[in-house]
């Protein structure tokens, strides 16, 4: 097989297998990042549009389902390279950096698991305060992704420019 240039130096393990780590990473958090702005900015405002209509259930379970299925794998991928950064240290980033972007990784999850998921169950019957209420958790966790995406675009730019100089 034909290396291609550039290739084995992306992909060895003791050379800069960490920058694929990160690659995978940030491609992770930037789409929960999107997926998070488009729901925050576009669906939670939309459950007020519906309000308390005989489709309200169905839009509601739906949207539930179809949003789990989209942010799973992101949000495993995030969960695993996150852990295997501040287990296993596999670059040239900084140690405060890697617990930053634990930080932002572990709002998501508490913002999530406190006030998304409680606000949802309450959501099976249309109530606008509920709706508010999850517009406002969903800007945390909308925050906490964008902190975790620029974590993620500073992690590639050290592990690069450290990988880059040899040291």
């Amino acid at each position: 097989m034909t290396d291609l240039p550039g290739m084995r130096h992306v992909l060895a393990a003791d050379d800069d297998g960490p920058v694929l780590l990160l690659t995978v990473h940030a491609v992770a958090v930037w789409g929960l990042t999107g997926l998070s702005f488009t729901v925050h900015r576009v669906v939670y405002p939309s459950f007020l549009l519906v309000g308390p209509t005989t489709a309200w259930p169905a839009v509601h379970a739906q949207h539930v389902r179809r949003v789990a299925q989209v942010v799973a794998v992101p949000w495993a991928v995030q969960g695993a390279t996150t852990a295997v950064r501040l287990v296993a240290r596999p670059d040239h980033v900084p140690g405060w950096l890697a617990l930053l972007t634990g930080a932002f990784a572990g709002v998501t999850v508490a913002v999530t698991v406190l006030g998304a998921i409680p606000a949802h169950d309450r959501l099976s019957g249309f109530d606008a305060q509920t709706v508010r209420r999850l517009l406002r958790a969903s800007w945390w966790r909308t925050a906490a992704w964008c902190g975790g995406s620029a974590c993620a675009a500073a992690m590639l730019l050290v592990a690069a420019r450290g990988s880059a100089s040899g040291s």
